[in-house]
């Protein structure tokens, strides 16, 4: 698992991760009804999970960095119309959304080399996660 320093953890982090399980669960996501959604069951547990290992141990596997940077910029996306600094939103959202993609090509190639398995619910949310901010960050620019 890679080291972080807590300046690795954006200090918005808590505040986007409650936005997302608040507001963007509720209305961006077509399965949101569903107690079944991977959205609730999989990604928002799993950012959680590692927001609070980057807080206590500075560390988290490659997968869940990937899913925590996505969360957070997903959040970022949606929270640009709300009262806090635009700039500073899409600064953190874009960074968030390279982190996430980097950390999902190290767990990709940890996967294949066999070096370190992942749990693979959690490897295919990530997936699913960057096609996701990839499609909304298109259809908000358009």
């Amino acid at each position: 698992e890679p080291e972080l320093s807590s300046t690795d953890v954006p200090p918005q982090a808590l505040e986007l991760l409650r936005h997302f399980k608040d507001n963007i669960l509720s209305f961006s996501f077509p399965l949101r009804g569903n107690p079944e959604c991977p959205w609730q069951t999989i990604h928002l547990p799993a950012a959680m999970l590692t927001y609070t290992e980057l807080l206590v141990s500075q560390k988290a596997s490659h997968h869940r960095l990937s899913l925590f940077y996505s969360l957070v910029s997903a959040s970022c996306l949606y929270g640009v119309n709300r009262s806090r600094d635009t700039i500073d939103c899409e600064i953190l959202r874009v960074s968030s959304q390279l982190l996430a993609k980097q950390h999902l090509e190290l767990a990709l190639e940890e996967e294949i080399t066999s070096r370190k398995p992942v749990k693979y619910k959690e490897l295919l949310m990530a997936i699913l996660s960057m096609v996701y901010l990839e499609v909304c960050r298109l259809h908000f620019i358009l």
